[in-house]
């Protein structure tokens, strides 16, 4: 049991990792289409990463992490639909979910990120930007997570 929490969890952040997120998006994609209950992604890209890497070095960077998933985890309340997807991006399951539910889930880890305060970066700010899809019937497991990146990237755009 021990040996597969480990494979599951993100040595870094203690987050659930990419194999542990495809599993759970899977049960909540079948569940959802024999229930008809609606669930949401949410794909968070760390903003100018590879500056903060650069600039403070890679123990920053890995501090960074560190924080942004604490703050994920408060945020959603408790880490379990939280996962680390790999480099600096996130992603967090939100089942029977609504547009309402997810926008303030939206407006929680912004609240949560932004008052983040990191020695490491010496007074340096993080941000966040976030990708937002609810599943809807008829649409496949890929349309959800394309759809989230779509929208990560444009906020992307308008934040950089």
């Amino acid at each position: 049991m021990a040996i597969h929490k480990k494979s599951a969890t993100d040595y870094l952040t203690k987050l659930g990792n990419k194999r542990s997120f495809s599993h759970t998006v899977e049960a909540l994609f079948r569940d959802a289409q024999h229930s008809n209950r609606a669930f949401a992604l949410l794909m968070i890209d760390v903003n100018r990463f590879k500056q903060i890497n650069d600039t403070f070095g890679h123990p920053a960077g890995d501090a960074v992490l560190k924080h942004i998933a604490g703050a994920l985890a408060a945020a959603m309340e408790s880490p379990r639909g939280c996962f680390r997807y790999g480099g600096d991006e996130f992603a967090i399951l939100l089942a029977n979910a609504s547009p309402s539910t997810v926008e303030l889930s939206r407006a929680a880890i912004h609240e949560e990120i932004e008052a983040l305060t990191i020695d490491e970066l010496h007074g340096y700010r993080v941000s966040v930007s976030i990708g937002m899809a609810m599943w809807e019937k008829g649409k496949t497991l890929q349309d959800l997570i394309d759809k989230a990146n779509q929208v990560l990237h444009k906020q992307k755009r308008l934040r950089l």
